[in-house]
């Protein structure tokens, strides 16, 4: 009977340690089913079934060996003439009755707390998390878990048969935005990247080659930061399906000069580019720079979330 007391305690303080084994995201395949708990066949379940399942049994099995010794108890101590003999009935009838209180006592105890104590919710919530909304409202890569890189390679995979990934890329992004991956005609885009995935729709692949070979005239030096599939979560829907990238100019500290030439060209290839700063101290230095170099209506916003100035084009 101390072994099965022994049992329960361990198993009360071992419980919270499996808790994040036991989401119902994963089945298994059980070698010892429990009654109501597997599937049809008997077969699989889950960890957040079968754990409760166990520890209710293990009350019920403690009470059931209870009586069973006190059954055993008052046979030995009926059907010996013994005093050592009855005195050892009489022991295990005591220690029987002791456990089953115990037992009992404990249940209704806790039931008497709180029934909610003796229900056991072993599924952990997963908490999304998104970063403060800059004036921009672009989300960015700041925040969010790590998704694993085989949801993304099968729904690219589904999504867009013609891409190319860069191997080691880490991805964030909600399931929800994967979803909305739609680039079934995307292909590479053919210029400058750096270490993201750079492919794009095919129409707005040639605007981007375009730009590129105006830039290399005139010695601007640029890649793109984020292609399909994005690595993070974007408030533009376009990300999703290829039609806009964000980019970036080589040098890490660009000229005002540079940032005109890039934005000039991309509006002679027929892009929509805007520069986006962190501080709105950063927007105002930059507006007054481009438009001292004569630039009409520069582009530049602020998105707080951004992880450093880059461009973003459509």
């Amino acid at each position: 009977m101390k072994k099965i007391f022994i049992i329960l305690i361990l198993f009360i303080f071992i419980l919270p340690a499996v808790q994040a084994l036991a989401q119902d995201k994963y089945d298994y395949t059980v070698l010892a089913p429990l009654p109501g708990v597997a599937d049809t066949a008997g077969q699989t379940t889950t960890l957040g079934k079968y754990i409760p399942a166990m520890f209710n049994l293990a009350i019920g099995l403690s009470a059931i060996a209870a009586v069973l010794n006190i059954v055993f108890g008052g046979l030995m101590y009926m059907s010996t003439d013994a005093v050592m003999k009855k005195e050892d009935g009489k022991k295990r009838i005591q220690n029987s009755v002791y456990g089953l209180v115990l037992v009992i006592g404990a249940w209704l105890i806790l039931y008497t707390v709180n029934p909610n104590l003796l229900k056991f919710n072993l599924n952990i919530e997963t908490i999304q998390t998104k970063a403060p909304a800059g004036e921009r409202g672009e989300l960015g890569s700041v925040g969010g878990s790590v998704t694993p890189s085989y949801d993304v390679d099968a729904k690219v995979a589904e999504t867009c048969p013609h891409c190319q990934m860069r191997p080691g890329v880490q991805y964030r992004l909600t399931p929800e935005n994967l979803a909305k991956f739609d680039c079934k005609t995307c292909i590479p885009a053919g210029v400058p990247s750096f270490s993201n995935n750079s492919n794009v729709d095919p129409a707005f692949r040639a605007k981007l080659q375009a730009l590129d070979n105006g830039l290399k005239q005139q010695g601007v030096g640029w890649g793109m930061t984020e292609g399909f599939p994005p690595t993070s979560n974007h408030e533009s829907p376009c990300h999703y399906t290829g039609n806009c990238i964000d980019a970036r100019l080589s040098s890490a500290s660009p000229s005002a000069l540079d940032v005109k030439r890039f934005i000039e060209t991309a509006r002679n290839n027929g892009l929509s580019p805007s520069y986006e700063v962190r501080t709105q101290a950063e927007a105002s230095d930059m507006i007054s720079s481009l438009q001292g170099l004569g630039l009409a209506n520069p582009p530049v916003v602020v998105n707080r979330d951004a992880t450093g100035t880059h461009f973003h084009m459509h």
